[in-house]
């Protein structure tokens, strides 16, 4: 039985070595499939976006909601009594309440978009740049495909 001694150093660089062959098997993969590259540019950018505006679409969804509004001094609804009575109420994490539909629906209907748009670009414009009609009609027609696969999802995040 021979006990081989290996320093730190030589498996870290064992295990950078790993690492940029596994960076560049990822980068061989995102090149290859241009639609996952843009399902996972969708995704990011909903779930990011998601996360931002969350509190401005709960004081919209409670402004909208009739039994829950808040009426302020002036004796009138608004954003800003609605914001700060959530704040009152539920503290700051409140502000993100009810973030998990939401994500369930952005979060597959960005990627569904940047998939739809870039498949339409491919076919269609053959690496040409397209004028204003066309960007126009291809992410109406984009926005239309992802949101008519999403719909189920749609009604229960409302309800």
């Amino acid at each position: 039985m021979t006990v081989q001694i290996v320093s730190s150093t030589d498996y870290d660089v064992v295990n950078l070595d790993h690492l940029e062959e596994n960076v560049k098997n990822k980068k061989v993969l995102l090149e290859n499939h241009p639609i996952l590259k843009a399902f996972l540019a969708g995704s990011f950018s909903g779930t990011f976006s998601t996360i931002l505006f969350q509190p401005l679409d709960l004081v919209k969804t409670r402004l909208q909601n009739t039994t829950s509004t808040v009426i302020s001094r002036h004796g009138t609804v608004s954003m800003v009594s609605t914001f700060a009575n959530i704040l009152q109420q539920e503290h700051i994490s409140g502000l993100w309440r009810g973030m998990v539909p939401s994500l369930t629906r952005c979060v597959p209907g960005v990627g569904l978009y940047f998939c739809f748009l870039d498949t339409m670009k491919s076919q269609y414009l053959h690496n040409r740049a397209p004028s204003a009609l066309e960007s126009v009609a291809m992410g109406v027609t984009a926005r239309c495909l992802s949101s008519a696969v999403l719909i189920p999802v749609t009604v229960v995040k409302t309800r």
